[in-house]
């Protein structure tokens, strides 16, 4: 096999893992655990918050191995191992601690892939654009099977195709070509701590990373109670798995050609105009159209989603320069973590107490991130 091959695979692999996780497994909680949406979005929320935290200590400590692919190995076989826990689980507390391991130990994994793709890819004929789109694909891949997997044999579906395939990415790891020799002294945890303290003393950083997360924290509602609100509408599994597919297909379209649509435009206005549709967005779904309304609406998800991380990480690059991976690690454990931790906890509320008009909640977090970026952006025209 080529060097490429099995990096792209794991990639591939854990891609899988979280196009069914995320759509699918809210309702194993729901219809095999017997939880409420508020007792969902408590327990994902959980997880989100200490992502803060978890989420440098979980990199410090796998950089900190002389061989990082048994960090990740560890990983993978606890994310099985934590799903195993979720099914037996005797209470709600143990189950939140489950959970908790799950989420934690994908959403390290992912990053990882990442990374070695791109390490990968630096040299041969597979680009990392392919190898990232090849990701994306099984993303939707999965959520499209699982769809159809899911009418025929239940929730249980989803449980057992992320489990296994958290053992798949274990074994995978083994394939993986050795890490690269690092260059110098290794970075420990107190370095990242001390460069993270410093972008959280620059103005604009901060303004760019709350404005982007509270744009992107209204998907919490979508991620976590997207697929119960469409079932509940008698909406089917298989056309969920489809309106799932189609919004990370016309995510990997508007990606595929930032290069030449978006590139070197201004991405503080390219940011707004992500947060408008995503008002537009979360407004129309807050009043559960029919199917064919949301095939327009997960059509914008390339606006509410794709074009504001594209041009939050376009900013990002602009102000952190060569300390771009510090900024990233704080960027997503806020964005990712603390603020999508909120507005997941917010939403179970809602979800239980509103149904789908939770959505229109979704909509306000959208225009607080959209005022952020732009009250500054008419002050400094306003001063030209």
């Amino acid at each position: 096999m080529p060097a490429y091959f099995w990096p792209i695979a794991f990639m591939a692999i854990v891609f899988t893992i979280h196009g069914v996780n995320m759509p699918f497994m809210p309702v194993w909680y729901e219809q095999v655990r017997h939880l409420s949406g508020a007792q969902i979005g408590a327990m994902f929320s959980a997880a989100l918050l200490a992502r803060v935290v978890t989420g440098p200590v979980i990199a410090a400590w796998a950089e900190g191995q002389a061989d990082p692919r048994k960090a990740y190995m560890i990983l993978a076989f606890g994310l099985t191992g934590s799903m195993l826990i979720a099914a037996v689980a005797p209470n709600y507390a143990i189950l939140v601690l489950a959970v908790f391991l799950i989420q934690n130990c994908l959403s390290s994994l992912i990053p990882y892939a990442e990374s070695s793709a791109v390490i990968a890819t630096r040299t041969g004929p597979v680009s990392y654009g392919r190898a990232r789109g090849l990701g994306s694909a099984a993303f939707v891949a999965a959520s499209l099977l699982m769809g159809v997997v899911l009418a025929q044999f239940g929730p249980w579906a989803a449980w057992t195709w992320v489990s296994v395939a958290g053992i798949m990415v274990g074994l995978t790891v083994f394939r993986m070509p050795p890490p690269l020799p690092h260059a110098g002294p290794r970075q420990g945890f107190r370095v990242r701590m001390k460069q993270m303290r410093e972008f959280l003393r620059d103005p604009n950083f901060l303004r760019i990373t709350f404005g982007a997360a509270f744009i992107q924290g209204g998907h919490a509602f979508f991620y976590n109670f997207g697929t119960l609100s469409w079932l509940k509408q008698g909406i089917s599994s298989e056309l969920i798995g489809f309106l799932w597919a189609f919004g990370v297909v016309v995510e990997i379209g508007l990606l595929l050609l930032s290069q030449r649509l978006l590139r070197g435009r201004d991405y503080e206005w390219l940011l707004i105009l992500g947060g408008l549709i995503g008002i537009v967005r979360w407004c129309l779904a807050s009043l559960s159209p029919p199917f064919w309304a949301w095939t327009f609406i997960q059509a914008l998800h390339a606006g509410s989603f794709a074009l504001t991380h594209f041009a939050t990480m376009q900013l990002l690059d602009r102000i952190a320069g060569d300390r771009l991976a510090v900024a990233q690690t704080l960027y997503f454990s806020l964005g990712s973590g603390a603020f999508t931790g909120l507005a997941t906890l917010a939403a179970g509320y809602l979800y239980e107490n509103y149904g789908g008009r939770g959505y229109a909640a979704m909509a306000v977090m959208c225009a607080i991130g959209v005022a952020i970026i732009a009250t500054h952006k008419f002050r400094n025209r306003a001063r030209a």
